[in-house]
């Protein structure tokens, strides 16, 4: 049986590539950050396609964490070592990462001083 879970931190936005003419040929590519221990991290490229592929890029970016479920495949390009890449074939949501660090309150944000109550 070949299904892996993996929970970890994209490293950057997923690259959605579209296909115009048929919605379930479109993928997006990813790297995933696992973190090992001791300061340690490895890198897990991963590729999803159609309906999963436009949902993972539209909702998540850089340093959002995932759960991904999919399988193993090698992929080799001419002259290079085969690499293992993450077919991805569901996700879940999890935390998002924090936007907003500073204590300052965003312009669309009421302060409680501000309610009339």
């Amino acid at each position: 049986m070949n299904k892996f879970y993996l929970l970890g931190n994209l490293v950057k936005d997923p690259e959605l590539t579209a296909n115009k003419e048929d919605a379930k040929k479109s993928f997006a590519r990813l790297t995933l950050a696992l973190p090992k221990g001791n300061d340690a991290v490895d890198f897990i490229d991963a590729t999803a396609f159609g309906k999963v592929a436009e949902t993972i890029a539209k909702f998540f970016r850089k340093g959002d964490r995932i759960l991904v479920e999919g399988s193993i495949s090698t992929f080799k390009k001419d002259g290079e070592y085969p690499r293992l890449v993450l077919n991805v074939n569901g996700f879940e949501f999890c935390e998002r990462k924090k936007e907003n660090k500073g204590s300052e309150p965003k312009e669309n944000q009421v302060e409680d001083d501000d309610l009339p109550f």
